[in-house]
């Protein structure tokens, strides 16, 4: 793939970032993470299909591109390290500044450490794409299906505690299970793998995206219809496989639309700005949390109005911005 043909990826996922910076400043700081507020819940909103499971499913996408799978899978641990040094960075440390806090369980010092995140999520799942890396794409498609129908047997019987939440778990430090969410990676590599071998982008993008509007309906009609053991709603951590099917369907569509609009951003001062954020990504995230969760000693936990949880998310946004700067600039020195 040329540069061209796959920067309207960078520029999808560099916005995605933008509202995941924002989310995260409501959900820490706005008052019941902003609902029943209209700006509250846009933010929230914007942060959900729009942002992590457009990074999984690009992750999967650029996978396919990297042949050391032996460096993928040493930058997999890596990422799972990196995650829980977060943790450490952005949760325990200032919790136990405030000397407010339990003894044991999800909200206490350890259960803040072992929380789960994108990044540990990311790391697993670079490992255990490695492992499948060279086995035939179809078997990508079904054990994405797999992925799906078996995630709610695991959250209902198996052993939970706090060293399988990353696997599983279902405390409620725990966003990012590997069941479910590996499920984006292993789309993101099938359909990297059709993109790859298309001749046809525009052509294959507007396929694409007419398949995402039928996901999106189905999935939508099932979600309405059923909430059973197999098929829960549950929520963005842990939904049933016909939520998946509509956030899938969406992430189609959403990148048909950047393609759309590729030409118009790029080499523009905004398209730059969003590939320079999309190839920071991991520094960003980083940076982000520890802003918002040193940021807790100062305003509180959910104890702000959404707009003013909302301009904290700007500045914070802004901060992360100038920091990611400083430190690629420090890294061409």
């Amino acid at each position: 793939m040329n540069t061209k043909r796959i920067a309207f990826f960078d520029l999808a996922r560099g916005l995605a970032i933008i509202f995941m910076i924002m989310q995260h400043g409501m959900i820490i700081y706005g008052i019941n993470e902003g609902e029943g507020s209209f700006l509250g819940e846009l933010i929230v909103l914007l942060g959900t299909g729009p942002a992590a499971p457009i990074f999984m499913l690009i992750m999967g996408v650029f996978f396919l591109r990297v042949k050391d799978m032996r460096g993928s899978a040493i930058r997999g641990l890596k990422l799972i390290g990196l995650g829980y040094l977060l943790n450490l960075l952005r949760f325990v440390i200032p919790t136990i500044l405030t000397g407010d806090y339990p003894a044991n369980g999800p909200d206490s010092p350890f259960g803040l450490l072992m929380a789960i995140d994108i990044l540990q999520m990311a790391g697993l799942s670079l490992i255990c794409m490695s492992l499948i890396r060279y086995i035939r794409p179809v078997v990508w498609l079904g054990l994405m299906f797999f992925v799906a129908l078996i995630s709610p047997m695991l959250w209902e019987y198996a052993s939970q505690n706090q060293i399988l939440d990353i696997l599983w778990g279902t405390h409620h430090n725990v966003a990012f299970p590997f069941f479910p969410w590996f499920l984006y990676p292993l789309m993101g590599m099938y359909w990297g793998e059709l993109f790859n071998t298309t001749e046809d982008i525009p052509g294959f993008m507007k396929k694409s995206a007419i398949v995402g509007t039928g996901l999106m309906i189905m999935g939508g009609i099932m979600w309405i219809r059923f909430d059973t053991p197999w098929l829960p709603r549950g929520d963005y951590s842990r939904g049933g496989i016909h939520m998946h099917m509509v956030i899938i369907g969406f992430v189609f569509v959403w990148l048909w639309l950047f393609r759309l609009i590729e030409g118009n951003l790029t080499g523009s001062k905004l398209g730059e700005l969003l590939v320079f954020w999309s190839k920071n990504v991991t520094v960003i995230y980083v940076l982000q949390w520890v802003f918002i969760g040193w940021g807790m000693l100062i305003f509180g936990y959910q104890q702000l109005t959404p707009i003013w949880a909302a301009f904290i998310g700007l500045i914070v946004t802004i901060l992360t911005h100038n920091l990611t700067n400083c430190y690629s600039r420090i890294q061409k020195i």
